[in-house]
């Protein structure tokens, strides 16, 4: 046993080509090294985790772990191993870390469980020792942050109370009776805002076509233009291809109150004519929306229904699954999943598949066209306007909500070890040079604060900067407050 952590503390010196295998974090914890980090909530963030993990770590042992459940892998749990490259808080170079990040639960679980320091709750997390884990194909060390250089079984996941949580919207949105709370007191968290995260209404290609055709983008008949693969190529023309939706129509399906095969009662015949679609007015009303304590749901609810900040009545209430089947013909199904993947597989899928009409909200860092592909669904504009950074930027396009990273002030102070390397993620996690080592696809589902570069915006020089800071926010860093309007501060 001496002789292996003899072994493992040349190994964190020298920062070796040698990845983390779990036996190598089972003999650092053998040895009281190993250093931990919890993250629990919004998988739409579980990105800005890995990238500051990879940005944090010698490239020569950085490790990445994900869950195996059947065909899945990484839906629920994700984990980044490796020595620390640089010191971070109170734990220095060659300090061998392993950060957790918990997708499971979204939001809710970047919120919830840390509330209440007399009362903490639990979150399940990737058990990245145990006999479950296998070496992948993928390179060790790993390389690209969503290639997996080992799979651990989903059912492994242990549980343990966050160190820290994310949530697409603040705290006091999330603990709001509409989004699976009663109201609680968020006063024992530290919160900080950390990106401006876009989302955005994903239509199935049969309605996007249709749209194309009736605001004259394509002549009758004719097939669907697609937007490109590559974001990066997103220009004025191609942009004038993607069709719009009122955002008045959206609040309508969000709450219910479009039906297909009804009498005085709009449905898509509100936005499509009988000349491009002789039967529109019988077309079933299909929305595909998340489940409560869904950060992506909160953002909805927040940008299209004003709930829950409105006055007195002035919310409207989102609609819930009524267990409709999802058809072509036929009235309103509204059908509420867990994450977005199971949003498009249970929803948009199989409405594309049967020709049908669905619109959903998913975040705006998935690409349906990534690595070439092609979803059953498309992103459209939101009243003229493009999801895409470079016209959410100045606030034309938004739907655009700040995301924030917590901790509970009780359970991890802020001069722990813990605490410490917090502070460092939020800070960095979310700055431009940070957003630019993201995978390619998901660069264009975010924007850096404001606060995170010096200056203007027009007064740029940096690429990098101008490529992913934001001109606009809606409070001032470091707090957030989803209640106030998008205002241009630089």
């Amino acid at each position: 046993m001496q002789i292996r952590l003899i072994a493992l503390a040349a190994l964190m010196a020298a920062g070796s080509a040698h990845a983390l295998s779990p036996a190598d974090i089972a003999g650092y914890r053998a040895a009281g090294t190993l250093k931990e980090i919890k993250v629990g909530g919004a998988s739409a963030q579980r990105l800005f985790i890995a990238s500051y993990a990879q940005s944090i770590c010698n490239p020569g042992n950085f490790d990445v772990h994900h869950d195996l459940n059947g065909s899945k892998v990484g839906s629920d749990y994700r984990a980044y191993s490796c020595t620390l490259s640089t010191t971070v808080g109170a734990w220095a170079a060659g300090t061998p870390v392993v950060i957790y990040k918990t997708d499971k639960g979204g939001s809710a679980n970047g919120v919830f469980p840390i509330l209440d320091a007399t009362a903490p709750g639990v979150v399940p997390f990737l058990n990245v020792e145990d006999a479950s884990c296998v070496r992948t194909a993928n390179p060790t060390p790993a390389v690209d942050i969503l290639k997996p250089s080992y799979t651990c079984a989903n059912s492994s996941a242990v549980a343990a109370t966050p160190h820290a949580g994310v949530s697409d919207v603040e705290p006091s949105i999330i603990v709001k009776p509409v989004n699976g709370g009663t109201s609680q007191s968020t006063s024992q968290l530290d919160v900080k805002a950390v990106n401006l995260s876009l989302f955005g209404i994903a239509v199935t290609k049969t309605l996007y076509r249709a749209l194309q055709e009736q605001q004259g983008i394509i002549s009758a008949g004719a097939a669907m233009v697609d937007v490109p693969a590559d974001q990066s190529t997103w220009d004025a023309s191609v942009m004038a291809t993607i069709p719009t939706l009122p955002s008045a129509f959206v609040t309508q399906a969000l709450s219910g109150n479009v039906k297909g095969s009804t009498a005085n009662v709009p449905g898509w015949n509100a936005v499509i004519g009988a000349a491009v679609d002789p039967a529109v007015a019988s077309k079933q009303v299909n929305v595909c929306r998340r489940e409560v304590g869904s950060g992506t749901q909160a953002a909805a609810q927040l940008h299209f229904l004003n709930n829950p900040i409105a006055a007195g009545t002035g919310a409207i209430a989102p609609a819930a699954d009524n267990g409709v089947a999802i058809a072509q013909v036929g009235t309103l199904a509204v059908k509420a999943d867990s994450s977005t993947g199971n949003l498009v597989a249970n929803c948009l899928t199989p409405a594309e598949t049967n020709a049908a009409y669905a619109l959903g909200i998913i975040s705006r860092e998935n690409n349906p066209r990534a690595n070439n592909g092609n979803a059953a669904w498309r992103f459209v504009k939101i009243d003229g306007a493009a999801p895409h950074p470079s016209v959410a930027r100045d606030g034309s396009y938004g739907y655009l909500y700040a995301a924030t990273m917590q901790f509970n002030k009780t359970l991890v102070t802020a001069t722990s070890p813990e605490g410490k390397f917090i502070a460092a993620m939020r800070t960095n996690a979310g700055k431009p040079s940070s957003m630019n080592k993201f995978d390619i696809d998901n660069q264009y589902g975010y924007l850096s604060l404001p606060s995170t570069y010096t200056g203007l915006y027009s007064d740029l020089s940096d690429p990098v900067a101008i490529k992913f800071g934001s001109r606009v926010e809606r409070t001032s860093a470091p707090a957030a407050n989803s209640a106030t309007p998008l205002r241009l501060v630089k």
